[in-house]
């Protein structure tokens, strides 16, 4: 029998004489507070790497790969998935015929060795380097995780000296071609990787694919009227010209997208393949582009294949003159990973609130540098009996009965979770002293909500 302060359920329904109790003890009570805990920070780094995910299309969609481009994003995406590097390898078919990978780019947590300038890590040959089994799983498309003490003996010594303990790889792909990998690391602890992070990080290798592609495009555009006909056939997005309503051209894409044969959209009505509720908004964009009008640049609507599954497209068109006569080039972007990302953002941050809202310790987030909140809920304005409006005016010692003490317990959480600005605290209700003699004992109990 566990010992422990005595904790009550009742069954309602049933008269004061006759209820039913069930007796918990103290420890179990602890236990389910510590799992809502653990519920609020799982929620709350889904949140941060569908931003960072969020930040990687938005970045790549308007802008070329480039080291100043990519370099912020890796150093995003790290700190939302809480690892010790993120990086970028491309690989390349040597003059002998060996396949090899490069690393390109890379991001190191504080205190983690870089290995961008490790020279094992250039020109290294997959085969030879015996990382056989990923290449033959990367080349389907399928990710490599795991801890570094069960891979094969040949990978564990070379991950090793790299002090990885945990790794994730997602491979990236330029339209077919097997173009490289995005990886993460800790090298501080045996980790279990989330199904959220697997799909997070399979997305971002997605769309650096797609800026992969989308650079190499730009370059060949401004190389001669031979190439730019290839990368129009070639490339991922959709490209059409449409006019007096149907379309006048269409790149193999295209055949993609709406599910016909290569070719077999030209000369039909583009709304054929527009969603029946956004049809009347895409051809009042089509009218307005055509008489010089300005739209939404770019603007999305939903298009419907042959087999009827739905696709978020991005079009970003612009007007030209086709065979004498205006018409419309439009550049289509299937967007529906997108949409699907911040959708599940969304879904996530309403999961986060309802648990922040429902918790039953008093929780309050402040400023490390002014002390002022910025955030409570319900139990800490039950708690303190402020308005929400009135308690966000206040700072942590504007509360506090013992100023001195509530200086030094917030300095020690300043520093131990250094460079944090934002601090997350929680009074328990059955903790609270007399209303003359607040005290709060700060805990870690939303590290999310603290910006690094």
């Amino acid at each position: 029998m566990m010992v422990g302060k005595s904790i009550y359920d009742h069954v309602d329904g049933k008269d004061f004489e006759s209820r039913s109790y069930r007796f918990r003890s103290t420890e179990e009570f602890e236990l389910e507070r510590e799992e809502r805990k653990l519920a609020i920070k799982l929620l709350r780094r889904r949140d941060d790497i569908l931003k960072a995910v969020h930040l990687f299309s938005e970045r790549f969609l308007r802008m070329p790969l480039t080291e100043s481009s990519i370099e912020p994003i890796l150093e995003t995406l790290g700190h939302a998935a809480e690892v010790s590097r993120v990086y970028i390898f491309e690989n390349r078919t040597r003059s002998d015929g060996v396949l090899a990978t490069s690393q390109r780019f890379e991001w190191v947590a504080p205190g983690i060795d870089p290995q961008i300038d490790n020279s094992h890590l250039q020109e290294l040959p997959w085969l030879e380097a015996g990382f056989s089994r990923w290449v033959k799983t990367l080349r389907r498309h399928e990710l490599i995780y795991g801890h570094v003490m069960d891979f094969p003996e040949p990978e564990k010594k070379f991950l090793s000296d790299q002090n990885i303990v945990s790794i994730m790889v997602a491979p990236i792909f330029v339209g077919s071609n097997w173009w490289g990998f995005i990886g993460l690391d800790d090298c501080l602890a045996a980790r279990e990787w989330s199904q959220i992070e697997i799909e997070a990080l399979k997305t971002a290798a997605n769309v650096l694919g797609a800026a992969i592609q989308r650079t190499k495009a730009e370059k060949a555009l401004l190389e001669s009227e031979k190439k730019y006909r290839l990368v129009v056939d070639n490339a991922n997005e959709g490209i059409v010209i449409t006019q007096d309503g149907k379309l006048k051209f269409a790149n193999p894409s295209i055949a993609e997208f709406t599910g016909h044969a290569e070719n077999s959209p030209k000369e039909q009505s583009i709304l054929e393949f527009v969603h029946p509720d956004d049809r009347k908004m895409f051809m009042e964009h089509h009218l307005k582009r055509l008489s010089g009008e300005e739209i939404p640049h770019p603007y999305s609507f939903r298009m419907v294949d042959r087999k009827g599954h739905t696709r978020w497209i991005q079009n970003n068109g612009v007007l030209v003159e086709w065979e004498g006569r205006p018409a419309t080039l439009n550049f289509l972007l299937d967007n529906t990973a997108h949409k699907k990302a911040v959708d599940a953002m969304a879904e996530s941050e309403a999961k986060y609130r309802q648990l922040f809202e429902s918790e039953s310790d008093a929780v309050m987030v402040f400023d490390a540098e002014t002390q002022q909140f910025e955030d409570a809920n319900p139990a800490t304005l039950d708690l303190f009996g402020y308005a929400k409006a009135e308690f966000l005016e206040l700072t942590v010692e504007g509360i506090s009965a013992e100023k001195e003490k509530t200086r030094t317990a917030v300095g020690k959480v300043i520093r131990d979770d250094s460079p944090s600005t934002k601090v997350p605290c929680a009074t328990s209700k059955e903790r609270m002293a007399p209303c003359s003699r607040v005290k709060y004992q700060p805990v870690n109990l939303l590290p999310e909500t603290v910006k690094r």
